[in-house]
């Protein structure tokens, strides 16, 4: 959101690569999708020039954000469609 709002153009550039980073995790089942995300971000924001403490931090709050829309999930109620 914050990308958004100062208008990089390479947002969509940037979420397209998040969902990769995301969805390779599932290709090999000891890689974190959260840790691969990261390093996306690092890479496309900042040409990996981020300090490890900022990269730790990063993992941190983006597990924070993944857990709002977890604890979303579990608060929806599916009921069978008749």
């Amino acid at each position: 959101m914050y990308l958004k709002q100062q208008n990089y153009s390479e947002i969509n550039e940037i979420a397209m690569g998040y969902s990769q980073a995301f969805a390779s995790s599932g290709l090999a089942p000891n890689r974190d999708g959260v840790a691969e995300m990261v390093v996306h971000f690092a890479s496309v924001l900042a040409s990996d020039r981020l300090q490890q403490v900022t990269l730790d931090r990063l993992y941190v709050e983006f597990y924070a954000i993944l857990k709002i829309f977890f604890d979303d999930f579990r608060s929806i109620k599916l009921v069978p469609s008749r």
